[in-house]
């Protein structure tokens, strides 16, 4: 397959009619489609709220000959760690971003199984597809790309939030909750991070500086935009250039070092001296460059946190299937559901909880510290403040 042989074996027509332009069987073709609708954390499709005959069309639909042959491969797919294999971005950059759009509706479309699946009351089987989901998203860090880093954290936190809304419906087996929280205590590691932005220090870092040290003056009027000519001509004879880059490789080795701090800490340390301020106005690559890879220790920390909450939820779930009812603070949860309680990512103390109702209220006080006593990210305005919530209603 042209996309790095993603479910790579080649026998499996329903896989290369995906990632490559033979055609789709339609059954797929309208499977692609709504699972596109289930990509965002506040979904458009939401089976229980659908229409009977629209639900039954979904149902049948997942149900095809054709959608279950593509569930059987991506199954399989998650259980073999080098199905995603792709070592030639830098020779072919243009196909990288359809391909992760492609994954994107491959993991929506095994939500809508397992909605499918929850619908149905086969709790069970629900909990598994989302588990494979996860399993299958967590392959796209396997290379050292900052792209499918990001995509993978996507999918994680849109497959987080079904997972929310499908124990908000119904109860899932105890081992399944184990298995997922297994699962996600695993998509913790550092490590691709690390090997991300060293790729970004190659491509991006010193590729770029080697293309401004072979070209002339005009190269650096390129990536600079409305730079005089005069300024451009003294950054590659003053030695401007070279001290840029030195910069940036500084910094960008000290980001690369945060990846395996706690993000608390991290998060500390960049409130007191925020990179942009570390980095002197004339390094202008350094300033297009840097930023984006500080961004990456904010994104970390708030994937950690989305993370650390579900897990702490996953172990409420099955303290509640052991002894009827959640308990009255996280302490109870040790050692019999987890090691440990993780703190809060974000502040380094401890995550908020409380029970509500027949359910409970969970939470990290995100990125800004800010206790918003539980308010959610609010998809109509953005800008509002909001927690890592974790509202079960059940």
């Amino acid at each position: 397959a042209p996309y790095g042989g993603f479910l790579m074996p080649p026998a499996l027509r329903v896989e290369r009619s995906l990632l490559t332009k033979e055609p789709i069987p339609a059954a797929i073709q309208e499977l692609s489609e709504l699972a596109f609708q289930n990509l965002t954390p506040d979904p458009a499709l939401e089976l229980w709220d659908l229409p009977k005959d629209k639900r039954d069309k979904l149902m049948d639909l997942v149900e095809e000959p054709e959608s279950q042959a593509l569930f059987a491969i991506l199954i399989e797919a998650a259980h073999k760690p080098y199905y995603y294999s792709y070592l030639k971005f830098e020779k072919e950059p243009e196909s990288r971003w359809p391909a992760f759009l492609e994954i994107r509706k491959l993991i929506g479309s095994l939500i809508l199984k397992a909605k499918v699946a929850a619908y149905k009351g086969k709790g069970n089987e629900a909990g598994h597809v989302l588990l494979e989901g996860f399993r299958l998203s967590n392959l796209m860090k396997q290379e050292p790309d900052m792209y499918q880093l990001l995509v993978s954290i996507g999918c994680d936190t849109i497959q987080i939030n079904h997972l929310y809304r499908i124990t908000n419906r119904m109860d899932l087996p105890g081992d399944t909750l184990q298995s997922l929280e297994t699962e996600l205590k695993g998509h913790l590691d550092a490590t691709a991070y690390v090997r991300a932005i060293d790729r970004e220090r190659i491509m991006l870092g010193l590729q770029g500086y080697q293309t401004l040290l072979d070209g002339s003056y005009r190269d650096v009027l390129k990536v600079f935009g409305n730079l005089p000519a005069i300024n451009a001509w003294l950054y590659r004879t003053s030695g401007l250039m070279h001290r840029d880059v030195t910069v940036f490789l500084t910094l960008q080795a000290e980001i690369q070092d945060e990846c395996r701090m706690e993000s608390d800490n991290v998060l500390a340390s960049l409130r007191r001296n925020p990179i942009e301020k570390q980095i002197p106005a004339s390094c202008r690559l350094s300033r297009i460059m840097l930023p984006q890879l500080e961004g990456i220790l904010i994104t970390k920390a708030r994937y950690e946190a989305v993370l650390q909450v579900t897990r702490v939820g996953l172990a409420l779930k099955r303290y509640k299937l052991a002894h009827g009812v959640y308990p009255d603070t996280l302490a109870p949860l040790t050692p019999s559901f987890l090691d440990r309680i993780p703190k809060d990512p974000c502040s380094g103390k401890s995550l908020l909880y409380r029970k509500d109702g027949d359910g409970f209220l969970l939470y990290s006080v995100g990125s800004d510290l800010q206790d918003n006593q539980g308010v959610p990210f609010n998809f109509k305005s953005s800008t509002a403040p909001y927690d890592f919530v974790w509202k079960a209603i059940r």
